[in-house]
């Protein structure tokens, strides 16, 4: 049995970003709740997942063959036919994303971009947003909970792990056909471009912010964002209010 590359090093740094960025937004959001003088956290992990999502979606017009779009972009036929077989016992191997993860991939760029969307629309003070934000929130969280659903599922069918062939990139070819589906180059430098480019802006975001406005300033664009509560400053409440 032969493993090959199959997975680039800017898949598998997009892939460790966003299970960390989500882990620790979830954990701040659900663990001390909106009204921890951390909270501001939340919103700087979250315009990082976002910026990640955003290169991801550079990488997948122009990267290597299961990085593109193109080759695993699934249309809603072929994942419900994906699970169907699966749920028969009959759900098939695939060197890249199977229907199912795919899909799953898909919801969780475009939730993720979402979330950002309507906590940068919150923050600039847009009325009306909150319940999308919270909805999209815990859609994403059962979407995550799908697909390592998906992924324990797999690994059980088809006795692979998948989470390890993530972090070195290769998988199990048995067939020539398979094997003819590796990819040449890993990419390397560009996965730590696109590591070193998250992680600033996300930094960037974290230094400027100001606990006593409990304002930020998105890089680049130079805009104010109110992320977190004022904790100097501000004006006493009269009396009776």
């Amino acid at each position: 049995m032969e493993r090959v590359l199959v997975w680039d090093w800017p898949v598998r740094v997009f892939h460790g970003l966003l299970v960390v960025g989500f882990a620790s937004a979830a954990g701040i959001a659900l663990g001390l709740g909106d009204d921890s003088t951390s909270f501001w956290l939340h919103a700087v992990i979250g315009l990082g997942m976002a910026m990640a999502v955003l290169l991801r979606v550079v990488w997948g017009l122009m990267g290597s063959r299961h990085a593109r779009f193109t080759s695993w972009l699934p249309g809603p036929r072929a994942v419900v036919r994906y699970f169907l077989r699966v749920l028969s016992g009959r759900g098939e191997r695939h060197m890249g994303h199977n229907p199912g993860s795919a899909g799953a991939i898909v919801l969780i760029m475009l939730l993720t971009l979402g979330l950002a969307g309507s906590g940068v629309a919150m923050a600039r003070g847009v009325h009306g947003v909150k319940d999308a934000h919270e909805f999209m929130a815990w859609a994403l969280v059962a979407v995550v909970g799908l697909h390592i659903a998906g992924v324990l599922l797999h690994m059980v069918m088809h006795r692979e792990n998948i989470v390890a062939s993530m972090l070195h990139g290769r998988k199990r070819a048995e067939t020539d056909a398979e094997r003819g589906q590796g990819i040449s180059a890993s990419h390397r430098t560009l996965g730590a471009l696109m590591g070193i480019i998250t992680l600033a802006w996300t930094g960037a975001l974290w230094w400027s912010y100001n606990p006593a406005t409990g304002v930020t300033k998105v890089p680049i664009v130079g805009t104010d964002l109110k992320i977190g509560d004022a904790t100097e400053g501000e004006p006493e409440p009269a009396d009776g209010d």
